[in-house]
C-alpha cells in the first residue's frame, strides 16, 4: 500500500463521519498501526486493507478509486512459477523457500497463493485431488469482500483444475472486477483480464452442462453492462451472439457472418498477435455444441 491510499481511506472515513473506534474494532488494527498506514510510515496486510474498505463500506466503483500498486516481488515470484518445468522440484523448492521467508518477514496473506500457485504447477497429486483443493482455496477467496490482481494470478495457474461448478462464481467475481476496475488500464491488461474470463467460460462449457454454461453466459452480459475498455465490448458482442445461437435466434448462416463482421471490426484495432487471440477463442466456441434440452 502506498501513503496516498491510506490517506485517502482517512478521508473516506472523516467524510462518512465513521468514528475510528468503530472502524478500528472492524478491521482489528490498533490506532498506532492505522495511523502509520495514513501517513505512509508502515504498511498493512491486503486482508487488513479489505477489511478497512468493507467497514466503510465502498462500493465497486469506489474502490476502483484507490489504486493497488503491484507487488514487484510477488509478480518476479509469480513469473518465476509460471516458468517453472513441472520437473524441477529443486527449483520449486527455491521458490517455496523465498515464499516462506516473505511470509514470515511480512505476514502479508497474499504471498500464500504463492505456495498454491506452485502447488498446481509441480505437485504430483492425481488431478481429482487438485481440483478439490482448488475447490477449497476458491471457497475461501469467493469469501473476500475484493479481489486484487494477486487473486487472479492464481486463479490463471489454478484454471485447468477449477470445477465447472466452483468457476461460475470465479467468473461472477472477475467479470465484476473488469467492468470498473483501474487496477487493468492498459489495453495489454484489459485484454489479458478478457482472455481470462473467456478461458474461464471454456472451462465451463468444458462440464458439458448446457444449463450451467447458459447461466454463465446471461451473467457475463448482465454483469459487463457497464463495461468501458474495447476488448470487454468485442467479448460481450460475441457472447451475447453466442447466447442467439444457443436459444435459435439466429442460424448459423446469420451466426458465421456476425462473427466475421465482429473481426473485421477487430483487424482495425488490435495487432495481429491480439487478433490471433481473439480468433482462436471464438473458434473454440464455434465447434462446441450442446443438446438441447
Amino acid at each position: 500500500m502506498t501513503d496516498h491510499v491510506g490517506q485517502v481511506i482517512n478521508d473516506i472515513r472523516k467524510a462518512k463521519n465513521i468514528p475510528l473506534t468503530q472502524l478500528l474494532t472492524y478491521s482489528g488494527l490498533n490506532r498506532a498501526t492505522y495511523y502509520r498506514f495514513v501517513k505512509g510510515d508502515a504498511d498493512i496486510e491486503i486482508t487488513d486493507f479489505y477489511h478497512l474498505v468493507y467497514g466503510l463500506g465502498l462500493t465497486e466503483t469506489e474502490l476502483a478509486e484507490l489504486i493497488i500498486p503491484e507487488d514487484t516481488t510477488f509478480r518476479l515470484l509469480a513469473e518465476r512459477i509460471k516458468q517453472l518445468s513441472v520437473t524441477d522440484h529443486d527449483g520449486g523448492a527455491v521458490i517455496q523457500a523465498e515464499i516462506q521467508q516473505l511470509q514470515e518477514q511480512t505476514g502479508y496473506r497474499h504471498y500464500g497463493w504463492l505456495t498454491w500457485m506452485l502447488y498446481f504447477r509441480q505437485n504430483t497429486d492425481q488431478d481429482d485431488e487438485k481440483q478439490r483443493q482448488a475447490t477449497v482455496v476458491f471457497t475461501e477467496l469467493l469469501a473476500l469482500p475484493f479481489w486484487t490482481r494477486y487473486e487472479l494470478e492464481l486463479t490463471q495457474c489454478a484454471l485447468p483444475y477449477l470445477s465447472p461448478e466452483i468457476t461460475v462464481p470465479v467468473l461472477e467475481k472477475i467479470v465484476k472486477i473488469n467492468v470498473r476496475s483501474r487496477f487493468f488500464s492498459t489495453r495489454h491488461h484489459e485484454l489479458k483480464i478478457n482472455v481470462l474470463i473467456f478461458n474461464l467460460l471454456q472451462r465451463v462449457a468444458s462440464g458439458h452442462d448446457s444449463r450451467l454454461f447458459v447461466s454463465a453466459l446471461r451473467s457475463i452480459v448482465q454483469r459487463f453492462t457497464f463495461a468501458t475498455n474495447y476488448s470487454a465490448l468485442i467479448y460481450i458482442k460475441f457472447i451475447q451472439l453466442l447466447l442467439t445461437r444457443y436459444d435459435g435466434a439466429c442460424d448459423e448462416s446469420a451466426y458465421t457472418t456476425a462473427v466475421a463482421e465482429l473481426l473485421a471490426d477487430i483487424d482495425y484495432f488490435y495487432a495481429d498477435g491480439e487478433i490471433k487471440t481473439f480468433k482462436s477463442q471464438f473458434a473454440w466456441f464455434e465447434k462446441m455444441t450442446f443438446a438441447k434440452d
